[in-house]
């Protein structure tokens, strides 16, 4: 017969889903944009990552970091254009770019964004060739940091930019495959999954339908509400990862 555990206490979590971690990950990716920071010249940044890897959380970290020298906006699907990329970091200082030329627009980008800043593109594999090598041209005349983040298929679309290869191979770029298991025990440190098994068993999560940490902090999230005010234990992750049906291939059903 089906077991079902009873969700109680919904209010208990052992840490906030969401929340940042300085997981492998994400010292890797901090490692390469404080490089980046510290040379005299303007760099290019690329982060090439499998999904829920924390490649977002990484740059949210770093650009609060920096404050105002930071401009970190996404790309959305439909304006990763030479127009829409210029209409879009126009739009992080209120300045609507309608009726503007491309040249008016980056000249107006040029002296509000200034030498010295960092502009983090992310989910850049909506960012069509020629707008990666005009912001990067723009990046390299203003003087301003550029950083571009993205799924996997982001270092094929560099390196088919002539104005940009050079520039992110000299630039430690970073490229993650999967949520690693120290990724995962850095996620769960401090926690009641902090164990062999658990890890173990979350690390196997990770890599379903490509979720990455999404799933371990989903399934984390869940076996504490059904463990209510008890201390959850791998039998709650276990039924947690079957009601959230993210159980790996070959695990018990």
């Amino acid at each position: 017969m089906t077991q079902h555990l009873r969700i109680a206490n919904a209010e208990f979590r052992p840490r906030k889903p969401g929340d940042f971690a300085l997981t492998e990950t994400a010292q890797d990716i901090l490692r390469s944009l404080e490089l980046m920071r510290h040379k005299p010249e303007p760099g290019v940044v690329m982060i090439a990552g499998a999904p829920g890897t924390g490649k977002t959380k990484a740059l949210e970290f770093f650009a609060s970091g920096l404050g105002h020298d930071a401009i970190d906006v996404p790309i959305a699907s439909g304006i990763g254009t030479e127009n829409g990329i210029a209409d879009l970091l126009l739009r992080a200082f209120a300045i609507q770019g309608n009726g503007m030329s491309l040249v008016a627009k980056h000249e107006t980008l040029s002296r509000y964004i200034g030498r010295g800043r960092a502009v983090i593109l992310d989910e850049c594999e909506n960012l069509s060739a020629k707008a990666a090598s005009s912001i990067a041209s723009l990046a390299e005349m203003t003087g301003f940091d550029l950083v571009l983040c993205g799924g996997l298929d982001l270092q094929h679309q560099v390196n088919r930019v002539p104005a940009l290869r050079s520039r992110v191979h000299a630039s430690r770029p970073v490229i993650i495959k999967q949520a690693s298991r120290a990724d995962v025990a850095c996620l769960v440190d401090g926690t009641a999954f902090a164990t062999d098994a658990a890890i173990k068993l979350l690390h196997a999560v990770a890599q379903v339908r490509d979720g990455g940490l999404r799933n371990v902090e989903a399934a984390m999230h869940q076996a504490t509400l059904f463990a209510g005010a008890d201390r959850p234990t791998v039998e709650h992750l276990a039924w947690a990862i079957r009601d959230l049906k993210l159980a790996p291939k070959g695990m018990e059903q």
